[in-house]
């Protein structure tokens, strides 16, 4: 039970943070001066990002344990899943006629492998203090 809770907030919080993440970028390359129109675009494609992160996600195994060693293994796991899905994420963007320039999906795509690999590598510095403590 308790580590069903755990993934759940997991997955709660990789969804938060595959939705502040394009919204950061968005600063970041506008710095701090977001066209409307981009900020719109974003947003129009904010549920299907969301959709497809989070199944890559789900089927790189992300969500099968907790990360129980800090490997490299598992960063590879991360990174696989946050290349796959920001490939996808793109097509359906070029599909779906988007604005958006390709150097927002790449500062995207880093900025997220990013992320989730340091909220996975806290996860389990906190597991492993939590642990002795």
């Amino acid at each position: 039970m308790r580590q069903r809770l755990a993934l759940g907030g997991l997955i709660v919080l990789d969804s938060i943070v595959v939705t502040f993440v394009p919204l950061l970028v968005l600063v970041i390359w506008f710095d701090n001066i977001i066209d409307h129109q981009y900020a719109d675009e974003v947003r129009a494609l904010m549920p299907m990002v969301l959709f497809v992160r989070l199944a890559a996600f789900y089927g790189f195994g992300l969500y099968q344990r907790l990360w129980s060693y800090g490997k490299v293994k598992e960063l590879l796991r991360v990174s696989g899943a946050v290349t796959l899905s920001s490939l996808i994420i793109g097509i359906c963007a070029v599909l779906l006629s988007s604005d958006l320039p390709w150097s927002i999906h790449v500062l995207s795509w880093f900025l997220t492998i990013i992320f989730i690999g340091t909220n996975r590598l806290c996860i389990r510095v906190i597991k492993k203090f939590t642990a002795h403590a």
